[in-house]
């Protein structure tokens, strides 16, 4: 098969009739090419690799989300994908990958709306990517929007991810926020700026903060713990000083394709344990239920009340991060 088109370097992997004969493809050997599954007609003219057998369904439904979004953005006039569509091609997060794209475009369009969301909307340069082979809406634009439509917990673990990554700032976000006042999901996003945290090392730890706000106090993020002589035991997710409860979000799933996704190691909840904290476990099933994860917490702050009750304080150094 020939070399796929340049322009699929910076098109996330997208590509269209025009560039691929522009790059030497005939269109039958488009045709053959797809008969054969060597290449995916994602939208009527546009095309791409298909998926790499090894990647795990989680990374399977970003591509396949971003790849839907890019083509829309290459066939439909004016728009920019954007959203969760937006989220997948910038590489970040998703709590929930919709199976249709969204896009963004100051008019409405004919398309079919089983293969598209359109969101009709005016962006300036501000809150567009520069530098790409298409229109996409900037990483802060993107959180807030996400934020906006399918809630406070999808925001929060893509602008944590963003932030945590430099991907973008506190500042992008306002300004981003500010552009939407007064629109749909516009208090939700509004409530975002206030829990983000760039500390956060995982989206479980990211989307646990979300479920327990309003539950417990708020906790220490990625807290250093260290034993009464100094000597470091390690980072742990959440911390509650008072009254001595650790909380460890440890996910296996969908998210362990993502860099930060924690992995405990059992020497380190020994040391843990030594000092005598109280500590949480929970996983994305938990996580996911806000009700059932407080109740949970809730055992586990009785439990550190009673120690401390009985003269039993956790034995360590907490430093903040």
């Amino acid at each position: 098969m020939r070399d796929l088109p340049i322009a699929a370097d910076q098109q996330f992997g997208v590509f269209t009739t025009e560039q691929a004969v522009k790059a030497g493809w005939s269109r039958d050997q488009l045709g053959y090419a797809v008969d054969t599954g060597g290449l995916l007609r994602v939208r009527r003219g546009v095309f791409a690799l298909p998926a790499d057998e090894g990647m795990g369904t989680y990374a399977q439904q970003a591509r396949r989300l971003g790849q839907l979004g890019v083509a829309a953005a290459l066939r439909i006039s004016d728009a920019a994908v954007s959203h969760s569509a937006a989220l997948a091609v910038h590489g970040l997060p998703l709590f929930h990958p919709p199976q249709i794209p969204c896009v963004t475009k100051p008019q409405s369009c004919r398309t079919l709306q089983h293969q598209l969301h359109l969101h009709r909307k005016k962006l300036g340069p501000l809150f567009l990517e520069a530098g790409m082979g298409f229109a996409i809406t900037s990483v802060a634009r993107t959180c807030i929007d996400v934020a906006c439509e399918q809630g406070l917990a999808a925001g929060v673990i893509a602008a944590d991810a963003a932030l945590r990554e430099g991907r973008t700032n506190l500042d992008a976000l306002f300004t981003a926020r500010r552009s939407i006042r007064g629109d749909p999901g516009s208090p939700t996003a509004g409530r975002l700026l206030d829990i983000v945290d760039a500390r956060a090392e995982s989206p479980l730890e990211s989307l646990s903060r979300v479920s327990l706000l309003d539950v417990v106090p708020p906790p220490l993020v990625q807290a250093e713990v260290f034993t009464p002589g100094g000597a470091f035991i390690g980072r742990v997710d959440l911390l509650w000083e008072i009254p001595g409860v650790i909380g460890e979000a440890d996910g296996a799933g969908k998210y362990d394709e993502f860099p930060g996704t924690l992995s405990k190691e059992k020497w380190r909840q020994d040391r843990l344990n030594e000092t005598d904290a109280v500590i949480a476990r929970w996983g994305w099933d938990l996580a996911q239920s806000p009700r059932r994860l407080a109740a949970y917490l809730k055992t586990r702050f009785e439990e550190a009340w009673r120690r401390r009750a009985a003269g039993i304080r956790p034995k360590w150094i907490v430093r903040p991060t």
